[in-house]
C-alpha cells in the first residue's frame, strides 16, 4: 500500500518527486492530531510513511488520500478552519 501510494508521485522521467513531503510535526498539524498520534497510527500501518534516516516522512497527496478513503472528504485547510470558527 504504502509503496504503491508514493510510486504513483514519482516522476518516471526525472526520477524526482512530485509531491510535497511532510515531516512528524506538518503531518500532525494537516491531520488535525497529535505527533503521538501520528507515530501511533503510522507504526500500526493505518497511515503511509517512511522513514528517512531515522526521521518519518509522509506525502501530503497520500495522507489526504488516506483521508478520503476513511472520511469521505479532505481534511480541512487551516484557512477554512478559521472561515467555519
Amino acid at each position: 500500500m504504502i509503496a504503491i501510494c508514493y510510486s504513483k508521485f514519482i516522476s518516471k522521467e526525472r526520477g524526482i518527486m512530485m509531491d510535497e513531503i511532510l515531516d512528524i510535526r506538518q503531518a500532525a498539524e494537516y491531520l488535525q492530531i497529535k505527533e503521538r498520534t501520528v507515530y501511533r497510527l503510522v507504526g500500526e500501518g493505518a497511515i503511509p510513511g517512511i522513514k528517512v534516516g531515522g526521521q518519518w516522512r509522509f506525502s501530503k497527496k497520500c495522507l489526504e488520500e488516506m483521508f478520503l478513503k476513511v472520511t469521505g472528504k479532505p481534511p480541512i485547510k487551516e484557512h477554512e478552519a478559521a472561515v467555519a470558527e
